[in-house]
């Protein structure tokens, strides 16, 4: 009996098929300012200004400034805090090539390599983003709610641009995403506004299947996690923080004849330390 070495490894394959793909389906996490920290860290702690809203003033940690008197301090008044921890949690998942698979020098082998990767990088992927879309849910400090849904009598410029006017004056600056689901897309896709030629005479989507870019100044987002009939618009980067204490890892681990296992670990947690840069709208 003769030992040979293996024909063919996998390992660096695999990671070159991971690192191209991922930055193509990465969607809800790229909303967020996306932060490493030590793969140790079991609990991240944070503190948040409690601030309350009135339209005249917006957010306010404080009360209003006081008339003082010659001579006088002002009131000290207490800087309202929110304390609170989150930890990562982790997700994987594995594949197994046999070692007929790894022996082999056939092309069709390699793009069945590709697909596992692929394929398992879109399941953590879409798990990442459901996760992400219930938080950005929950944390939401705005809120809009429509007239009625889009694909009846709703009008999506009309809520689109009165949310964004809401958030305008709870913040003081303009959203620049919407995340919606692509149910509710389409009824975007279907506005007369749209289609018509008066109001995209360069490009429009009866004649090219694409939307405008940056539609009503917004970069609109569609996954299939998010909730229909509800739509989460925001400032990017500025509500809270993705923290990876791992990133998108592959581990490789030899079985023997049975071939090997490859294993794609993900660890993050997010915090909304800021959610009135995030406003919610229902009715869609």
């Amino acid at each position: 009996m003769t030992t040979a070495a293996i024909a063919t490894s996998y390992k660096r394959y695999v990671d070159e098929t991971l690192n191209k793909y991922l930055p193509k389906i990465k969607t809800l996490r790229t909303l967020y300012n996306e932060i490493s920290v030590d793969a140790a860290t079991v609990i991240l702690e944070y503190s948040k200004l409690t601030q309350t809203y009135a339209e005249a003033t917006g957010y306010n940690a404080f009360s209003l400034p006081e008339s003082m008197a010659e001579g006088t301090n002002a009131t000290l008044q207490s800087m309202g805090t929110e304390d609170s921890s989150s930890s990562p949690v982790k997700y994987g998942l594995g594949f197994k090539i046999t070692r007929e698979e790894e022996l082999s020098k056939r092309a069709f082998i390699m793009k069945f390599v590709a697909e596992k990767t692929i394929a398992s990088l879109q399941s953590v992927e879409t798990l990442i983003n459901s996760n992400l879309a219930a938080g950005l849910i929950a944390n939401a400090s705005g809120s809009y709610s429509a007239s009625a849904t889009w694909v009846t009598t709703g009008k999506p410029f009309l809520d689109v641009s009165t949310a964004k006017n809401s958030f305008r004056k709870r913040t003081g600056i303009d959203p620049d995403f919407i995340v919606v689901h692509p149910d509710n897309y389409v009824s975007v896709e279907q506005n007369d506004r749209v289609q018509s030629t008066i109001y995209s005479p360069n490009t429009t989507w009866v004649e090219t299947g694409k939307m405008l870019p940056n539609l009503m100044g917004l970069n609109w987002v569609i996954d299939a996690t998010m909730t229909k009939g509800t739509f989460i618009m925001g400032k990017k980067g500025m509500f809270g923080d993705l923290f990876t204490p791992i990133a998108y890892t592959m581990y490789e681990q030899d079985k023997g004849a049975a071939g090997k296992v490859y294993e794609s670990v993900i660890s993050f947690v997010a915090q909304y330390k800021m959610p009135y840069y995030l406003l919610k709208g229902t009715g869609i």
